[in-house]
């Protein structure tokens, strides 16, 4: 049986299987106490430099650029997220209490995107780097 807190989180995210994408939804637990673009991250891969900063609404979408192209990063209300299924493999994984959903490319030019729930907002984050490199910027999220 599942404690209280790992079932609290279970049942607040479905992830639907589909032919060509995948879903990720959330559900929102409420008002959150930060906007969109107080949230940054510590960590990015070698080479990457910020570009810019758009806020729409609730929403944030910060654009970094690197050797290997853009890595975008969307900070926005609870929502459902799709990813496009072709050339990606999917997994989730579990740090410091939260769920990861990684879709990992499998042929180079394709993105890599992980997504996932934290402080009552949900966040995307993609490029073409390796999926750990995206994992561990993500972590590094404050």
């Amino acid at each position: 049986m599942l404690n209280p807190e790992v079932r609290a989180v279970v049942t607040k995210t479905i992830v639907s299987f589909f032919e060509g994408f995948t879903t990720i939804e959330f559900a929102d637990d409420g008002s959150p106490s930060k906007s969109a673009e107080d949230f940054s991250l510590k960590y990015l891969p070698d080479g990457y430099v910020f570009v810019s900063m758009d806020v729409y609404g609730e929403n944030c979408l910060t654009i970094y650029e690197g050797d290997d192209g853009i890595l975008s990063f969307n900070v926005g209300a609870v929502d459902t997220h799709a990813v496009d299924n072709d050339h990606r493999t999917y997994y989730a994984e579990t740090h410091n209490g939260i769920t990861y959903h990684v879709n990992e490319a499998q042929e180079d030019g394709y993105q890599s995107v992980v997504v996932w729930v934290q402080d009552g907002f949900s966040f995307k984050l993609g490029g073409c780097v390796a999926a750990e490199e995206l994992l561990t910027a993500a972590y590094s999220l404050e």
